[in-house]
């Protein structure tokens, strides 16, 4: 006898979620019915929706600590297109990048080089 999940690739984060976070293929087609045209128009829009975005970040909700129905809710959906998700995809990695290196960094007590010499022990 078979299980249910055997055959199916899955890719799995090491939180023990799945790594995609996009919408069940349900919930994705209803955001893209409600939405035919791109909801973000950025430059290089090509206008029509072709995926369904989360207009909250997934990740940013589960730090909020959001129930997943929520966070998989269409009212927490956009339609885009492929360009635009892109685009706000970039934005949101690059913004979660700078706000890791900024915590970290006022976690570390900065050392002075060791090939710098210090005048207040010279004299």
């Amino acid at each position: 006898m078979q299980r249910p999940d055997q055959g199916k690739r899955r890719s799995w984060a090491p939180t023990g979620r799945p790594r995609s976070r996009g919408f069940p293929a349900p919930i994705a087609r209803q955001i893209l019915r409600r939405d035919p045209e791109c909801t973000l128009g950025l430059r290089g829009c090509t206008g029509a929706s072709e995926q369904a975005d989360h207009i909250v970040p997934y990740s940013l909700a589960i730090q909020l600590q959001w129930p997943t129905e929520d966070i998989q809710s269409p009212d927490n959906g956009q339609g885009v297109c492929g360009h635009c998700h892109g685009v706000k995809t970039q934005g949101e990695a690059y913004n979660a990048r700078t706000s890791l290196k900024r915590r970290t960094n006022r976690l570390r007590t900065p050392k002075q080089h060791p090939g710098v010499v210090d005048n207040a022990k010279k004299g």
